[in-house]
């Protein structure tokens, strides 16, 4: 439950009557401002952190996968490019050769 400015205020009031205005003040500065419920333990921040890393991983699993497929898609159709552009050539060989018959 988050307290209020007022209710805070009134905390730190009460306390610098039983502990005196120092203590009151180095206690009340171990308080998070907005309450509890605001604050994040380190455990809470590692377990984020380890679904994110989780999927990046997955992320980059993914794209290495496409880029793998990708890369052997592009070979093949540059070993078609140089078959098809070998059998042009060999055409326009075998058309000038029977054009120079002429």
């Amino acid at each position: 439950m988050a307290i209020s400015e007022s209710q805070r205020h009134h905390l730190h009031t009460a306390l610098d009557g039983v502990l005196g205005p120092e203590d009151a003040a180095v206690l009340m500065s171990h308080l998070p401002p907005s309450g509890w419920s605001d604050v994040v333990r380190t455990s809470d921040l590692d377990l984020r952190l380890a679904v994110v890393e989780s999927r990046f991983d997955a992320v980059e699993a993914r794209f290495e996968t496409l880029e793998a497929r990708v890369d052997a898609r592009l070979h093949q159709l540059s070993n078609q490019l140089t078959a098809r552009i070998a059998a042009l050539v060999g055409l326009v060989i075998a058309v000038d050769v029977l054009l120079s018959r002429l």
